[in-house]
């Protein structure tokens, strides 16, 4: 059941257009982010569902009502800012409260409901300490029991882990998708942070210069990208420019500078001649000392650069042709072939492999 429905919204500030004929429908209970880097329309469409802002043209629908020209308190919204925006001459208790207060719920109901919510979020015994005196992660769960304290349908999450550490942060997705999920209510959040999205989204929307360039789960959205931008920027990965020879059944033969690959057909329209680009994930790829014959695609190189992040080797591949491929490779403690997979060094002459369906062709 769709919850959120925006229908070719439109938003204008002066000359520019900021959120161009944006169509989404975004389910019940569902966590959606809008993903995409600053300045690409994501945080003007959450203000324009809470209401922050009004289409120049356009509808959006929240629960099936017609919110069009409504104030955000007129929305069965609740909204968590970057910053917060907490009182700090309020306690936990009175910042929570505020939304029942200004209701007039009766103090008792106000009393259960914030205790209930303080206990969820738990920050029970933290209700007369000062907002000064919370750290970035308890003030983070502060904003969230006052916004969710008035029990909407809908919660927006305007880039709320932004001012985090990235340990804490990361603590911060799991606890807010297991919030989510025990919660059931609708949440739709803002980031430019890939992983962040990736980790806590039901699906994502990857936006552009106001456009939606692709909606889908994370696994299809890292997977199966469906335009250049959203394959470069989800995640990493080396785009190659090549050309057909021909297509079989269900490969297509491509020619990188004299070397031949072969990819898989993933829908992307193309013809024996065209000159168009691939797309390969770095962990996509494995490196050995001799040829392995259970790839298609095995290419000749050598080692130009190694960088050690911990967890990781990159390697930085040069083929024939001056061509550079970035390949990942996990930092295991057991390997099958010591003299095989020993971490590699600067100008070491190499095989690179990977199979066809780890080739994307890509729209530009």
């Amino acid at each position: 059941m769709s919850h959120v429905v925006l229908k070719d919204v439109r938003r204008f500030f002066g000359d520019v257009e900021a959120v161009k004929s944006v169509n989404l429908e975004i389910n019940k209970g569902e966590f959606f982010s809008l993903l995409g880097p600053s300045g690409c329309g994501k945080t003007t469409t959450l203000r324009l569902i809470g209401g922050f802002e009004q289409p120049s043209s356009g509808e959006i629908f929240i629960c099936g009502e017609k919110v069009n020209g409504k104030p955000p308190y007129k929305r069965l919204v609740n909204t968590v800012f970057q910053n917060y925006a907490l009182f700090p001459h309020m306690n936990v208790y009175d910042n929570v409260a505020f939304g029942l207060v200004q209701k007039n719920v009766p103090k008792e109901t106000i009393k259960q409901k914030v205790s209930d919510i303080l206990e969820l979020v738990r920050l029970s015994g933290f209700e007369k300490r000062r907002i000064q005196q919370m750290s970035g992660g308890q003030q983070q769960r502060v904003a969230l029991a006052r916004a969710l304290v008035n029990e909407p349908e809908v919660l927006l999450l305007d880039e709320p882990l932004g001012a985090l550490d990235q340990k804490l942060r990361k603590s911060m997705q799991v606890e807010l998708k297991q919030l989510q999920e025990k919660l059931g209510i609708t949440f739709i959040l803002v980031t430019h942070d890939q992983e962040e999205a990736l980790s806590m989204s039901d699906r994502i929307a990857v936006m552009n210069e106001g456009r939606i360039e692709q909606v889908g789960k994370p696994y299809e959205i890292y997977e199966h990208p469906k335009t250049r931008f959203v394959a470069d920027f989800i995640g990493v990965s080396n785009f190659l420019k090549v050309s057909v020879k021909d297509i079989t059944s269900d490969i297509i033969n491509l020619n990188l500078g004299g070397i031949h690959l072969k990819a898989r057909k993933n829908g992307v329209p193309c013809k024996a001649g065209d000159e168009l680009e691939v797309s390969i994930r770095p962990e996509r790829l494995w490196l050995s000392r001799k040829p392995d014959n259970r790839a298609d695609n095995v290419l000749k190189g050598a080692i130009a650069d190694v960088r050690f992040l911990g967890d990781v080797f990159h390697y930085d591949v040069r083929l024939n042709g001056n061509v550079h491929i970035l390949v990942s490779r996990q930092n295991l403690v057991f390997q099958e072939d010591e003299s095989n997979f020993a971490p590699l060094a600067e100008g070491d002459d190499i095989f690179l492999h990977c199979m066809p369906e780890s080739l994307k062709l890509v729209k530009t």
